[in-house]
Formats: structure tokens, C-alpha cells, sequence
């Protein structure tokens, strides 16, 4: 036999001897690992963010921050324009504690307040009467019941109607007085001087030199003024 052939059988005994199932299992074992090694620590270097990675999470970060500490700002310059709010240095809001409310006892008895007086109705009574709350309530009893009797639809209709009513249109500015007021809320309340036929008055010399007002009925003289209604026929 050669000496070539003398190695190649020795170096094929030599592997059989290292190629024992033992070593073969070990070997596989070993190749094994080194998978699960490499495996993991690719895995491991793919949840580390890299540096670029991390510095542009934070400059997201800030960017939101700076916007929310904007936003926040604005927030609390609106809120504080708004009429009793106040804004502490602590960005907190606080409002005013409510005032403890007073009962109305004219809601709970069920009573309407009652309308603001016609300032026609006021002005007119208050140049037509003598001042007394006699002649203020017969004077703003004789519009009412025109009112009430088809001469217009408002007390200014009433008022106004031509060759009725003397001093409308008068630059004059009565003063209001409550006296005035008490008898035109009377009579609004349906307090009335006469009656509802009476719906024409004048003054005693008026009375005398018209013939149009002595066709009337008078009902009554007193507070310089003459209270008069269609005669009766």
C-alpha cells in the first residue's frame, strides 16, 4: 500500500472517531445556539432606536410641547375677557359664588305687575286736569272710554284724532307728577271717574260759547272742568 492511501484511511479513521453520535449532537446543539444568538441580538438592536432616531422624537416632543404651552395661552387670554371670570397665576379659572336669590312674593301670590302707564295717556291728562287726582282721573276716564268705544285703537289714535284734544301737539312738557301717574294706573285698572257714556269735557267758557257742547248732557262740573255725554233723546 502507498503511503497516500496509508493517510487517507487514517484521516477517514480519525473522522469516524470525532463523528460519534455524542459529537454529532453536541455539534448540533452548538450550531443551535449560535442561531438563537444571532436571532436575539437582531432583534435586540432593532428595538434600540439609533441616535438620529431618538433626537428626532425629541425635537416632536418639544415641537408639541411648545404648541400645547401656546394653545394654553390663548386659552387663558379669551378666559379672561370673559365678564366674571377671573384667571389665577395658576392658569385656574374661577367664578364669582353665586348671590342667594330673593323670592319675588308677587310671582309666588300669582300677581302680574302691572304695564308701564301709556306715556300719551300721561301726558295728555297731565295738560288737560287741574292737578288734582279728581280731575286726572276724569280726564284719563274720558279717553279710556273713548278707547273703549270705537275712537281708535290705541290711546295715540285717541288722542290725536282731529279737532279732539287741544294740546296734542303741544311743545309744552307737563310735569308728571304722582298724582297723575296714581290716576291713569287707576284708571287703567278700571277706577273710573263716570261711567262709559261719558266721553266729552271742556272748560266752563268752552261750555258757554260752544254750541256743540251744549247739545251734551252734563253730568258733572267740579275741578274747573265741564263732564259731559250725548244727550239722552
Amino acid at each position: 500500500m502507498k503511503i497516500q492511501d496509508a493517510e487517507r484511511v487514517l484521516r477517514k479513521r480519525s473522522y469516524r472517531k470525532l463523528l460519534t453520535p455524542d459529537a454529532m449532537i453536541a455539534l448540533g446543539f452548538l450550531i443551535c445556539l449560535a442561531v438563537l444568538i444571532l436571532f436575539a441580538v437582531g432583534t435586540f438592536t432593532n428595538f434600540i432606536p439609533s441616535a438620529s432616531e431618538i433626537k428626532e422624537a425629541q425635537a416632536s416632543m418639544q415641537a408639541a410641547l411648545d404648541q400645547m404651552s401656546e394653545d394654553l395661552t390663548k386659552v387663558s387670554e379669551e378666559v379672561a375677557a370673559w365678564p366674571g371670570i377671573t384667571v389665577a397665576t395658576t392658569e385656574t379659572i374661577k367664578t364669582p359664588e353665586p348671590e342667594p336669590s330673593i323670592e319675588d312674593p308677587s310671582v309666588n301670590r300669582g300677581v302680574i305687575e302691572p304695564e308701564p302707564v301709556d306715556e300719551w295717556l300721561l301726558k295728555i291728562t297731565a295738560l288737560e286736569c287741574d292737578g288734582s287726582y279728581e280731575g286726572a282721573l276724569g280726564v284719563a276716564t274720558v279717553i279710556l272710554n273713548r278707547l273703549e268705544n270705537g275712537w281708535g285703537d290705541t290711546i295715540f289714535d285717541v288722542i290725536s284724532a282731529p279737532g279732539q284734544f287741544s294740546v296734542y301737539g303741544s311743545k309744552r312738557k307737563p310735569p308728571i307728577t304722582d298724582t297723575v301717574i296714581s290716576a291713569c294706573e287707576d284708571a287703567l285698572a278700571g277706577i273710573r271717574a263716570f261711567g262709559p257714556d261719558v266721553q266729552y269735557f271742556c272748560t266752563p267758557k268752552a261750555y258757554e260759547r260752544s254750541s256743540f257742547f251744549q247739545t251734551l248732557e252734563v253730568v258733572d262740573r267740579y275741578a274747573g272742568t265741564v263732564w259731559c255725554r250725548k244727550a239722552r233723546g
